[in-house]
């Protein structure tokens, strides 16, 4: 389908100005008619017509907009004296109501209409023309224009639906608020693929909408605050409505083209603005046919061919050399170094794939930046660049060593050996560089021909590296034949090579020392290899799609604690995955002998769901790969049995069942045989058969189930689970991994074989040819994948039969039965405090990020267009601008390893000798402004700031604490710390990755997460007496108020800091601050200032007031000295449990730091108050700032700000109780007001209970008085 999306044109003679006045104009027409609408029109309808008031009142939010476009219907019958059926007829009726007006003069008469249908109709051309379709439309003077508002006030939308009777419709934004407008178009063939797709429009005010009737389309939710207004319009030509569906449309059809863009012709004497210039074509509609075939296939696959076996031996140099004995610090130095070098020469391979396949495809390998005509190429089309890093990293590591085997003469001959071929690459990567930009600037594409004449070159060049890589990594361990070796990086030879490299600006990646703002330092990745080993090879993040591979760590755990390299026999065959790579996650070989080796009992049983034996040559083996991957056949050489459930997926159907080895132990080996051969009339009776047969299986527990790709997807997984008697510990299941996460992709699998059947059986008759077929067909080898369940799909599915995701392989999801898999105590994620995968985190490994995901299946190749482009992983998610890199490493964490928490502890040179991060329990987090794997960037306010301020909380992760921080992070930022950008820092007892990143994408405001170690660490001297509480108070909420009565104050992360503002999750601002309390503070010369007062329970401070006494003594202190006091304690010693209540404080620092504040801490941790009485944080501070401060020192303020039952909208302003949201808010027309103060023994005194004072008389008075006011009275 044809969507045109632009802006209004602005005509000769009109500025932008005049067209936003008419805009807005026709706005505020359309809004006052749609509330006028509500008022008078919308009441008399539903008391008038019985059926319509039935069907309003049950009807969702759409029913307020269907309402007022049913009247607007009569309007435009009665102005233009057309039959009512002819206007959108859509078969529900439209009778004039008795008592109903049916004029709308101040739209239909207004003159800006006129100027309004010009400007459309001037578009409607360049659309015909584009649409390549015939439409009866006309212009201005013979066919209809039919317009119609629709009013969208906050979380209003509307549903699904079309418009019939009209070629074309559209809509003109009249108002959108800065939170835009969502319109989604659906394709109206169905859900499932190559179908279903949908395509986002968000649109903003000025904005003009073309598209066909037949499209249907919703508007999703208005998420912002302000009402939007649209004009919607239909245009018929001047012989009225006309049948036009999807399948009357050109444009409605199966196409090959995925994507053509045009320009709308713009009617003469217009112009558009240049900053919302755009028009669209989409072809939504598109099949997964020909998604490449503007490029030679051919040549295409032959480049992949050319590249794959490189990248798989690289990858292969990798795991061999990375993930052996690893004690010594030399031998994890050479690691590192071998792990650098083997990327270095991915990169290098990665470059030259994406450069030579941008000459043969275009399209495919575009960085999607649209500057093809561009002669300054991207980063990952200049392979220049990656083979200069390459080379500088082989001479690094060619000199490295012993300097009494590599002398200065040695290494300058091991250099000149291979200098020249060095230049020689170097010039075939610049000659293609110069091709790149030719093509770009031509449109020229890379023959066969021209191929064929570097073909030779790049295979040497490829087999050259390899060697480079191969004998480099061999000769490093060959040092490790001397003991104590010492290589040369640890010799001041070492540091002059160091030297070199800092001066000279050096490509090199293979170092392990790293120039810093602080002077030198390791490289984080060196640091992570000293406590790890290195994750497996990925994929070069060159391309912009994958630069979210850079996020993935650098090290990996080997999986239960069992060395897999050493259970890696010669061929390693059952521990390699379908593209036949070693794993770094564990095989089921390993997964099952784990589980044995604590205690679980395994059946000896595998379960593998196959095609038939005929349709696959040859037969599966261990050690296969692709099609014929299945690691059943690796149990059955391990002396399992099993059951091979065979299905033909083409006629004639059946399933048989075959029997294969030792039932009864080793001595036992019975050959193959087959238990059952079923004929079927129709896959659907083969799947039942298959259920059937599987639920009549005699035991409950196989060990394994391996599904194939050609029998089912993820729907045959849920009928076998759905028996609910057999439950297979290890469960594969083949997975389209083309479709990111997130995403819920089930394809109904009897409908695409229907569809593809027939290609299948033409396929394998004629020979599967990784090129496709004549038809235009990819093979089925590739499309099969299509047509399976994604990874959240498939996830959905088994998880309620009790699975969790294990790891990705490739193309398939490996899942683990729940009661093993917490047997099995997989090792949590840093920083987790929950065991479930990462389901993002393991596609990417596993798919995404993997280097020979590139080249499986040729999916990529293939697949790459068929996923609808919402669904793809692009590089906004991978994080492109410095603000979303800042924004990801916000909520990453870093594993404590040698060395690290010196590095990040010795201070920052460059911002006041600032420690950049803190390490605790196993973890090191960054303390503001810091941020990365060093902690070396800095995360700048947007803002210029005046004082050095913090916003700090402390946060469980409870999801009820979650979504009370969520609240008011959101409420912080928009109504305070969007004009200023304090950092705000949340203080944790341990976090998930999932809880870290939710907080993180709760606001804009800066965040930094902080441990707090040891936290619920109970001193020893109260333990005994903590424990023996604990069912009346837990024991993390006693360890939380006395970490925040003193501790806090001495976080790192508030060192930096001369004032802090204190929040708790469920605090919030339910309206503006008019100003900054902080400068407020600074200001006035005050040391703090609570904003909420109140009085705590008796309970909770048993105690507490005799301590305070004691102290008062000891310190020869009156304890009434100042008036805050005498209004906490009578006369009499007594108190009333008066409070400043500490959701909410505003402090400066250095005295809450200093000995005077901090010795009271510490005279009252001493008394054991907090964990055997559960003192709060309230009374400490409260008696600690009464006693300690003078009354001048500090205020009560009143600014708009809520807690719980607690609400305040400054002095004299009252709250409003919002009950859809449990919230209250504040009066959105008044101003923000500035903040009213009142000394705090004023608030304290009003807290006191009531005995009749003359104080207490005179407010109640000036209560009363109001009251009455209020009610009429005086």
């Amino acid at each position: 389908m044809v969507l045109m999306h632009l802006p209004l044109p602005v005509d000769k003679g009109e500025t932008q100005k005049d067209v936003d006045a008419l805009l807005h104009e026709l706005a505020d027409i359309g809004e006052k008619g749609f509330l006028r609408y509500l008022e008078k029109v919308l009441p008399h309808e539903l008391e008038v017509d019985e059926a319509f008031a039935k069907e309003f009142h049950v009807a969702d939010e759409s029913r307020w907009n269907d309402g007022f476009f049913r009247w607007q219907k009569r309007v435009y019958s009665r102005l233009s004296k057309i039959r009512i059926e002819e206007i959108l007829w859509d078969g529900k009726p439209v009778p004039a109501l008795p008592g109903v007006s049916y004029r709308w003069d101040e739209l239909h008469k207004f003159q800006g209409m006129k100027r309004v249908m010009t400007k459309i109709f001037g578009q409607v051309a360049a659309y015909k023309k584009a649409s390549d379709a015939t439409l009866e439309a006309s212009d201005s003077r013979k066919g209809r224009f039919i317009p119609w508002v629709e009013v969208y006030r906050p979380r209003e939308f509307h549903h699904p639906h079309t418009h019939t009777g009209s070629p074309i419709v559209g809509t003109l934004v009249l108002r959108c608020g800065k939170q835009k407008q969502r319109l989604v178009f659906e394709d109206p063939r169905g859900i499932n693929p190559p179908f279903g797709r949908k395509h986002n429009v968000d649109v903003q005010e000025g904005d003009l909408l073309l598209f066909p009737s037949w499209a249907s389309h919703f508007v999703d939710p208005n998420r912002g605050n302000e009402t939007h207004v649209f004009l919607s319009f239909a245009i018929q030509g001047h012989g009225g409505p006309q049948d036009f569906d999807w399948e009357d449309d050109g444009t409605g059809a199966i196409v090959k083209k995925m994507d053509r863009r045009i320009r709308a012709k713009a009617k003469k004497g217009t112009t558009a603005p240049p900053r919302k210039e755009r028009s669209e074509l989409l072809w939504l509609l598109s099949g997964v046919r020909c998604s490449v075939l503007d490029c030679d296939m051919e040549l295409l696959l032959t480049l992949q061919r050319q590249v794959e076996p490189a990248v798989s031996e690289i990858a292969e140099i990798h795991f061999n050399f990375t993930s052996g004995r690893q004690q010594e610090v030399i031998e994890r130095m050479t690691v590192f170094q071998v792990n650098q070098l083997c990327k270095s020469a991915t990169s290098v391979l990665e470059s030259l794939r994406l450069t030579m396949g941008s000459l043969v495809c275009p399209a495919h390998f575009d960085d999607g930046s649209g500057q093809r005509s561009s002669s300054e190429l991207p980063e990952h089309l200049k392979p220049s660049k990656f083979v200069q890093q390459f080379f500088s990293d082989v001479r690094q590591l060619a000199r490295s060593g012993t300097t009494e085997i590599y002398t200065p003469e040695v290494v300058a001959q091991i250099e000149a050996s291979w200098h020249s071929s060095a230049l020689e690459f170097l010039n075939l990567a610049q000659r293609l560089e110069a091709w790149v930009v030719e093509s770009r600037r031509s449109g020229g594409r890379m023959q066969a021909s021209t191929f064929t004449s570097v073909e030779t070159l790049v295979e040497r060049f490829m087999n050259m590296a390899l060697d480079f890589v191969r004998s480099l990594a061999e000769d490093m361990g060959l040092m490790f034949r001397a003991p104590n070796y010492v290589p040369r990086e640890l010799t001041p030879a070492g540091a002059s090579d160091t030297d070199e490299h800092l001066a000279e600006n050096s490509l090199w990646t293979v170092d392990v020392f790293r120039d810093s703002v602080d002077g030198l330092a390791l490289k984080p990745e060196f640091l992570n290899m000293l406590l790890q080993m290195p994750a497996p090879l990925a994929h070069a993040p060159l391309h912009p799609d994958f630069k979210v591979c850079e996020s993935l760590p650098e090290v990996t755990s080997v999986p239960l604690g069992t060395s897999t390299e050493f259970l890696d026999e010669k061929g390693g065959w059952a521990h390699r995955d379908v593209t036949g790579a070693h794993r770094r996650d564990a095989s089921p070989l390993q997964l099952l002998q784990a589980a044995a080796s604590r205690g679980t009992r395994l059946s000896n049983l595998f379960i593998s769901v196959q095609v038939s034996p005929y349709l696959l040559t040859p037969t599966p083996y261990c050690g296969a790969t692709l099609t014929l991957y299945d690691p059943s056949h690796c149990l059955v050489e391990r002396k399992w049995a099993g059951y091979f459930f065979h299905l033909n997926p083409m006629p004639p159907f059946n399933v048989s069942v075959v029997y294969v080895g030792r039932p009864l132990g080793p001595g036992s080996d019975l050959p193959s045989f087959e238990v059952h051969h079923i004929p079927l009339p129709s896959m659907d009776t083969q799947w039942n058969s298959l259920v059937s047969l599987f639920k009549s299986m005699n035991h409950h527990s196989p060990d394994t189930l391996f599904l194939s790709p050609f029998v089912g997807n993820c729907q045959i997984i849920d009928r076998l689970m759905r028996t609910g008697t057999i439950k297979p510990k290890i469960l594969y299941l083949p997975i389209n991994p083309l479709v990111p996460p997130g995403h819920h992709v089930k394809p109904d699998f009897f409908k695409w074989w229907d569809e593809h059947g027939f290609v299948f059986m033409r396929q394998v008759m004629e020979g599967i040819s990784a090129t496709g077929d004549d038809s235009g067909m990819p093979p089925v080898t590739t499309s099969i994948w299509l047509a399976q369940c994604s990874l959240s799909a498939g996830i959905e599915v088994v998880s309620g039969y009790g699975y969790e995701l294990l790891h990705v392989e490739h193309t398939y999801a490996v899942f683990l039965w729940r009661p093993l898999y917490k047997e099995l105590e997989f090792a949590k994620a840093s920083g987790s405090t929950s065991a479930a995968v990462d389901v993002r985190d393991a596609w990417l490994r596993g798919w995404h990020c993997s280097p020979m995901a590139r080249f499986v299946f040729d999916l990529e190749i293939w697949g790459k267009h068929s996923i609808p482009e919402e669904m793809r992983l692009t590089s906004d998610e991978a994080g492109s601008t410095d603000r979303a890199v800042l924004r990801r490493y916000a909520a990453s964490v870093m594993t404590e390893t040698p060395a690290l928490r010196y590095l990040l502890e010795r201070g920052a040179k460059s911002n006041g000798n600032l420690q950049r991060g803190h390490c605790g329990e196993g973890l090191c987090e960054c303390l503001p402004p810091f941020r990365g794997p060093l902690c070396e960037l800095e995360d700048p306010p947007r803002v210029q700031q005046k004082l050095r301020a913090v916003i700090h909380y402390i946060t469980a992760e409870t999801e009820r604490d979650l979504q009370d921080l969520e609240r008011s992070l959101t409420s912080l930022w928009i109504h305070y710390n969007k004009g200023y950008d304090y950092p705000v820092v949340i203080f944790h007892e341990g976090l998930s990755k999932k809880g870290r990143e939710r907080i993180i994408a709760a606001s804009e405001n800066r965040v930094w997460l902080a441990l707090v170690p040891r936290f619920k660490e109970v001193p020893p001297e109260w333990a005994e007496v903590s424990r023996q509480r604990a069912s009346e108070f837990a024991v993390g909420y006693r360890a939380m108020t006395r970490w925040r009565s003193g501790p806090v104050f001495l976080e790192p992360a508030l060192a930096g800091f001369d004032y802090a503002m204190t929040l708790d999750t469920d605090s919030y601002f339910p309206g503006p601050l008019g100003v900054d309390p902080f400068e407020v503070l600074q200001a006035q010369g005050l040391t703090a200032m609570f904003p909420h007062l109140g009085r705590e329970s008796a309970s909770v401070v048993v105690n507490f007031m005799h301590y305070f006494l004691l102290y008062c003594r000891l310190q020869k202190l009156d304890p009434r000295r100042t008036r805050m006091l005498a209004a906490l304690i009578e006369k009499n010693y007594k108190w009333y449990q008066q409070c400043l209540m500490l959701d909410i404080e505003i402090l400066r620092l250095d005295w809450f730091r200093g000995p005077v504040y901090q010795d009271f801490f510490r005279y009252m941790d001493s008394v054991g108050g907090f964990w055997i009485h559960r003192w709060g944080n309230n009374p400490v501070r409260t008696f600690a700032v009464t006693l300690l401060l003078e009354d001048k020192d500090v205020r009560t303020a009143f600014l708009p700000y809520a807690h719980q039952d607690f609400c305040s909208c400054g002095a004299g302003r009252a709250c409003q109780w919002i009950s859809e949201k449990e919230e209250y808010t504040c009066d959105e027309k008044l101003e923000p007001a500035a903040i009213a103060m009142e000394e705090l023994a004023e608030g304290l005194l009003d807290l006191q209970p009531w005995r009749g004072s003359a104080r207490q008389l005179s407010r109640q008075s000036q209560q009363m008085d109001v009251i009455r006011f209020a009610s009429g009275q005086t």
